[in-house]
Parts: C-alpha cells; sequence; structure tokens
C-alpha cells in the first residue's frame, strides 16, 4: 500500500497556499514541513516599501 509518490502537485499547491514547503528526510520515507512564510513576508515587505515609494513619486 505504499505508494511511490507522496508528493503529488495537488498536494504541493496546497501546501504552497498555506505557506508550507514539503520536504522529504535524507532516507526518502518521512516528509517533513517547513514554513517558508517568513522569506515570502520580508520579500512582500520590500515590494511594499518600493510601491509607496512611487505613490509618492506620483504624489
Amino acid at each position: 500500500t505504499h505508494q511511490p509518490r507522496p508528493s503529488s502537485p495537488t498536494i504541493e499547491r496546497v501546501l504552497d497556499a498555506q505557506g508550507l514547503k514539503m520536504k522529504f528526510t535524507p532516507d526518502g520515507r518521512n516528509m517533513q514541513f517547513e514554513k517558508k512564510s517568513e522569506v515570502v513576508q520580508k520579500v512582500d515587505q520590500k515590494q511594499e516599501k518600493t510601491q509607496e515609494k512611487r505613490r509618492g513619486m506620483r504624489l
């Protein structure tokens, strides 16, 4: 009953939407979940700052 591919594109999409990243242990049997929301938040903050500057230039 062991599936050769536990990670399907749909599962990865759902995890990506929740800000989770699937990670396999070196032996490839167990799956670990790694939060990547912190990195995404940093990038979003940079984008927001640049957008604020552009808005200021327009005004």
